[in-house]
């Protein structure tokens, strides 16, 4: 499987998206299928990280699928916030499709590096209401 989707950590507060090699469409619905009732079981805010460092660029077919794609970040429960990728800077197609999607679903920080999300959700943590 081109996507893993699983938590990254025992609070089980960051459901991370690993994406490796060669993906497509039928992937992508198979992971949102595993991450959707990950996060309806959630009973507290959950950070979405979706790591594309060892993933090959973007497959034809998701482009061609980009107004579900959207639709699928926008349906994600109120607790699936915020949001951020990990695109390496050598992948400027991808970069691209991950910021437009961002745009149309409310907004993806994207970052180059997995710890530099980690310390995103980390500020994000400090500032949730208590």
């Amino acid at each position: 499987m081109a996507i893993r989707v699983s938590w990254a950590n025992a609070e089980r507060d960051i459901l991370l998206w690993t994406i490796e090699g060669t993906w497509n469409w039928e992937d992508i619905q198979l992971a949102d299928a595993t991450a959707e009732l990950l996060y309806k079981r959630a009973e507290q805010t959950v950070f979405s990280i979706w790591d594309f460092s060892k993933a090959d660029d973007v497959p034809r077919d998701v482009v061609l699928y980009l107004p579900q794609l959207s639709q699928m970040l926008r349906d994600y429960p109120q607790t699936a916030s915020p949001k951020v990728a990990v695109v390496p800077a050598a992948r400027p197609l991808l970069l691209r499709l991950i910021r437009m999607l961002g745009t149309r679903s409310g907004g993806v920080e994207v970052v180059t590096v997995l710890g530099d999300a980690q310390d995103l959700i980390k500020r994000a943590r400090v500032a949730l209401p208590a």
